[in-house]
């Protein structure tokens, strides 16, 4: 137990011998608080004896260490002639191995800094950050380059090459990229796969950068397509001011670069080329005129459309970008709707078509695109007796789609006809309607299943464009007095 009184402490103890015993001890507070002489001196003692030892350990490392300097001139003086340029050379070659490894370092600095500039610029490109980020992020990364504003290019490439087919996505992409920095007539930094079949380029604006990265872009794009023996467009943006503007352009030349076949034949769309407009009325009305072998009309409404667009756009360069791109496909439409293979025509005319790609004058553009119409109206009006009219494509399309969903609608939009002169070619050309001639098809396959497969009636009727089997049986039962059923029974017992 421990108890204070005073100024002293007791402790207490009972003895473990004899319990009834109990010791008593009584130390004053005062002589509790002091340390022990003994052990002041202990302390001193060794602090002492550690200050000796570190003072002597100082002066012999710092005597080998760092010797006087006129100590070692004497040294250097007294150095054999024939050592002294060799430990110059050893000197030498550590500066030269320190200088290498700054520049080492420095240049992977750059790479770096080139890397982040990259990476930002193609989330940049997808939308991905704010405008506070966006202006952030210029200045950390030193875009100077790129904040007056720029266009955007965009490479397509629309099939897979022969020496690509053993590659996997990854070095398909590397491949591809590397084929177009080294055709690229200058150093290219701002290129980037957005995926393996698109790959954009970035330039800033400039008095004549523009112009020549138009150029550029195009000629590549032509030297990529001889190189890999496949396709490959190229297609600008509209300029972008400043770094905000960037997603925006970059999303509508994207979509642009992307738009199937499809689309561009059975879809086309009004082009807004600032205060001029190239419409879809306008294009069919050009059809129409070629589809009745007027082609005074048809050239006349070309003319007039060229020259509003070229005048409205003021020779912009995405402007004539997208001129080129929408009358080419015009022209394909207008091949397509007489049969005319759109491959074969480009083939004949790639000297035209690539002078094309590399024009920037409204006035050469205007020209070359006339020239190529020119070349198609006269191929049409040679159609001699032995090539296929207009309605014998239309039977033919029929022919190859009548399995699916196919209705009158799909055919007008095809060849850019209204349904009710859709119908009366048909009519004019079999001597029935097409409703007729659709059924009368549908219904021959029929048999012909029925005669010779254990298919279920079920999926004939849906192998033949029926999705509903009470429909198909319907009209069967209509067109050949007997249910599917019975014909097949019957066939079976003949």
């Amino acid at each position: 137990m421990q108890q204070q009184v005073g100024g002293d402490q007791y402790f207490v103890r009972q003895s473990n011998i004899i319990p009834t015993i109990m010791y008593t001890y009584v130390i004053s507070n005062h002589e509790l608080s002091q340390m022990p002489a003994h052990l002041v001196m202990m302390l001193v003692l060794y602090f002492f004896v550690l200050l000796l030892v570190g003072g002597l350990l100082v002066y012999i490392l710092t005597r080998r260490s760092f010797r006087p300097y006129a100590k070692i001139i004497d040294e250097v003086q007294q150095i054999d002639s024939n050592v002294r340029p060799q430990n110059a050379e050893v000197l030498l070659e550590k500066i030269h191995d320190l200088v290498e490894s700054n520049h080492q370092y420095a240049s992977m600095q750059n790479d770096v800094t080139h890397d982040l500039k990259l990476l930002f610029l193609k989330n940049l490109l997808l939308n991905s950050y704010s405008q506070k980020d966006i202006s952030r992020f210029a200045d950390l990364l030193a875009l100077d380059e790129l904040q007056n504003g720029g266009v955007i290019g965009i490479l397509t490439f629309s099939q897979i090459a022969l020496s690509e087919e053993p590659l996997g996505i990854n070095e398909r992409k590397d491949a591809r990229k590397k084929n177009i920095v080294a055709l690229w007539p200058k150093p290219l930094n701002l290129l980037f796969d957005i995926d393996v079949n698109h790959y954009a380029i970035l330039s800033e604006h400039g008095p004549n950068t523009t112009d020549d990265f138009v150029h550029t872009l195009n000629h590549t794009a032509v030297q990529l397509s001889k190189r890999l023996k496949i396709p490959v467009h190229a297609l600008i943006s509209i300029p972008f001011h400043n770094l905000n503007e960037i997603p925006v352009r970059f999303a509508d030349v994207y979509s642009t670069a992307t738009a199937t076949p499809e689309d561009v034949t059975t879809k086309p769309t009004a082009i807004m080329l600032s205060n001029g407009v190239y419409t879809v009325e306008t294009e069919a009305a050009i059809l129409a005129s070629v589809s009745q072998r007027d082609f005074a009309k048809a050239d006349q409404l070309l003319d007039q459309a060229l020259t509003k667009t070229l005048t409205a756009n003021r020779t912009t360069l995405a402007a004539l970008t997208n001129i080129k791109f929408v009358f080419l496909n015009t022209l394909k439409r207008t091949l397509d709707s007489v049969g005319l293979s759109v491959t074969d025509f480009i083939d004949e005319n790639r000297k035209v078509v690539n002078q094309l790609d590399l024009e920037t004058s409204p006035k050469q553009v205007k020209a070359s695109i006339i020239t190529l119409f020119h070349d198609a109206f006269d191929r049409i009006s040679k159609l001699s007796k032995h090539h296929r009219t207009l309605e014998e494509h239309i039977i033919d399309y029929i022919a190859r789609r009548y399995t699916s969903d196919l209705a009158l609608s799909e055919i007008a939009d095809h060849y850019h006809l209204s349904e009710s002169h859709t119908s009366r070619l048909i009519k004019e050309h079999l001597g029935i309607s097409f409703k007729d001639y659709l059924i009368q098809l549908r219904m021959r396959q029929a048999k012909s299943l029925l005669n010779n497969t254990d298919q279920k009636v079920a999926d004939i009727a849906e192998a033949v464009g029926y999705k509903n089997v009470n429909t198909f049986i319907r009209i069967f039962k209509a067109t050949t007095g007997q249910t599917p059923g019975k014909f097949r029974r019957s066939t079976d017992i003949d």
